[in-house]
């Protein structure tokens, strides 16, 4: 009995140690921390992100996860991830709480820019980046909840990387509509799917055009190019005008494509409500109504299957205590929304676009 028991305990105590050996050869070597970090990113965000997606995205097979607190009425989960210096952060929300999605894309007022936007290919979001920092938002339209809709926001840092450049927001386009399919089935949204993103160039303003030449957002201001050169704005900063974005921009620019001069915006859905509730945009809409000479020119739009108004605007951009623009004109300005307007809201679906 006694020698039965000693070869039991010898036994265990084998075995306790190839397990203890197991674990430590696991750390050191690092398959028990990758398989800890693969573990947390299939289960962050409620089991959403796409993890190849976020993988290819940050540059990096290792990735940490884990959960925020998502917080704010609507707010379904939040979570972040990093490899390295690289980071991305998500949250997904309903779309009629989506309040702050205007100011998390950096539209903080009419006079300043901080980037314009580009269509996330065919899907119903946009994409910005700016000094290491890209984001994302995409808006799914719920076919099963009453004109509800389901968004995400992304925004990835990439320190010492040019997130400006076609590969990086096209990796990061992906990781982020990834997440979407995702989480539209974790969370219950029927939505109409579209095509795969491809290719999304660099940021419109490292490729400036000719007014003259626009095909894209600035294409209804080529018969405007005479009068915009006088004002000394010959070159534009526009994208493919998809008639799926819920902002689009055409940016016109410096004669060296550099300064931006006017900024012309449509916003659509939640995002125009996100950036009419900005105080400084909400006096100048108010002043639009009551046809101050003060405030810039505005329209408005109703489109098919949401409540919320198509908002569009331009307005002169300041920065670096200046604008390029010679002689601003409310003529001109009047002149280049209407045209932008008409354009936008056609492609969108919508009615006529009218003033205030």
């Amino acid at each position: 009995m006694q020698a039965g028991r000693r070869r039991l305990t010898t036994i265990a105590g084998a075995a306790v140690g190839v397990l203890v050996l197991l674990v430590g050869v696991l750390y050191f070597t690092g398959a028990l921390q990758k398989w800890r970090d693969s573990n947390d990113l299939s289960s962050a965000c409620k089991g959403a992100v796409d993890e190849d997606g976020v993988r290819a995205a940050l540059g990096n097979d290792s990735v940490s996860a884990k959960d925020g607190t998502a917080s704010g009425e609507g707010a379904l989960t939040s979570c972040s991830m990093a490899a390295g210096s690289a980071s991305m952060e998500v949250e997904a929300r309903w779309s009629n709480r989506n309040r702050e999605v205007a100011t998390f894309l950096g539209r903080t007022s009419l006079a300043t820019h901080a980037a314009e936007v580009a269509p996330l290919g065919s899907w119903p979001g946009v994409l910005t980046s700016d000094e290491g920092t890209v984001k994302a938002s995409v808006t799914l339209q719920c076919r099963n909840r009453d004109g509800e809709g389901l968004a995400i926001n992304s925004r990835m840092a990439r320190p010492g990387d040019a997130v400006e450049g076609s590969a990086a927001r096209t990796a990061f386009a992906r990781a982020t509509i990834g997440i979407a399919e995702k989480a539209a089935d974790v969370f219950g949204c029927d939505y109409r799917p579209a095509g795969d993103v491809q290719r999304l160039p660099a940021a419109p303003s490292a490729a400036p055009v000719a007014l003259s030449g626009a095909t894209g957002t600035c294409v209804a201001l080529k018969p405007l190019a005479p009068s915009a050169e006088e004002k000394g704005l010959p070159r534009a900063w526009e994208t493919d005008a998809s008639g799926k974005a819920p902002i689009e921009d055409c940016v016109l620019a410096s004669p060296d494509g550099k300064r931006p001069g006017y900024r012309l915006s449509a916003y659509y859905g939640s995002y125009a409500r996100s950036f009419a509730d900005i105080p400084e945009v909400k006096s100048v809409l108010k002043d639009a109504e009551y046809r101050s000479e003060s405030a810039p020119p505005v329209a408005h739009a109703q489109c098919p299957g949401s409540p919320e108004r198509a908002l569009y605007t331009v307005s002169e951009i300041v920065s670096g205590g200046g604008s390029p623009v010679k002689k601003p004109s409310r003529a001109f300005e009047t002149d280049a929304l209407t045209a932008f307007a008409k354009q936008s809201a056609k492609q969108h679906g919508c009615v006529a676009p009218t003033a205030p």
